[in-house]
């Protein structure tokens, strides 16, 4: 179940190099999508964006917090795996089934 969505935003100075994560979380996708649109509008001259990202959380049967920031994300406590879009995947055992590949070639 989805729990909330994070907009991950990391934005640099050119001419300082100093960057600066602005990340926060929302409970609607479109929110989410908005603050990173007003973060793109509020860039000072020397300013970009070097990152930018809006990626589900979910909530594991378990009960622990699953962030999908990456293609594949495994919760730390019971090792069930999520997709990029916060679904639930079929144990690993079953991973390739079709095709004849392993799960970690699908990893």
């Amino acid at each position: 179940m989805i729990k909330g969505f994070l907009a991950d935003v990391y934005t640099c100075n050119d001419e300082t190099g100093i960057g600066k994560d602005a990340g926060k979380m929302f409970d609607d996708v479109v929110d989410a999508h908005e603050y990173l649109d007003r973060v793109k509008e509020n860039l000072g001259g020397n300013e970009r964006i070097t990152f930018c990202k809006v990626y589900p959380i979910v909530e594991c049967a378990c009960g622990e917090k699953v962030y999908c920031s990456s293609f594949t994300n495994t919760c730390d406590k019971c090792n069930a795996d999520y997709n990029f879009n916060g679904s639930l995947l079929a144990p690993r055992d079953q991973w390739g089934e079709e095709t004849g590949e392993t799960w970690w070639e699908c990893y």
